[in-house]
C-alpha cells in the first residue's frame, strides 16, 4: 500500500478532527523534523513503526541520458526505514 502525504492529510482530518490546513502542516511538520535529524547525523527511532537512518551510497558507474555515455554517480546518502 502506498500513502501519500495528502492521503495521510486526509485521513488525520477526518480521524482527529483538524481542519486540512492543520493536518497537512501536520503531516509537513513531522516529516520536516525527520528530515532535520537525518541531516544531523542523527538516527530516527519510532516505537512501533522502524527506524529512520542515512545510509551511504558508494561511488559507481552510470550512464547518460544522451547517447549513453559513461558518467559517474558519486557517493550520496538516501534515507532508509
Amino acid at each position: 500500500m502506498t500513502l501519500t502525504k495528502a492521503e495521510l492529510s486526509d485521513l488525520i482530518f477526518e480521524k482527529l478532527g483538524l481542519n486540512k490546513t492543520e493536518a497537512k502542516d501536520f503531516v509537513e511538520v513531522f516529516f520536516e523534523e525527520i528530515r532535520i535529524c537525518l541531516e544531523k547525523g542523527e538516527d530516527v527511532k519510532l516505537s512501533g513503526f522502524g527506524n529512520f537512518q542515512l545510509r551511504d551510497k558508494s561511488q559507481r558507474p552510470g550512464r547518460g541520458n544522451s547517447h549513453f555515455s559513461q558518467t559517474c554517480c558519486y557517493v550520496s546518502s538516501k534515507p532508509k526505514i
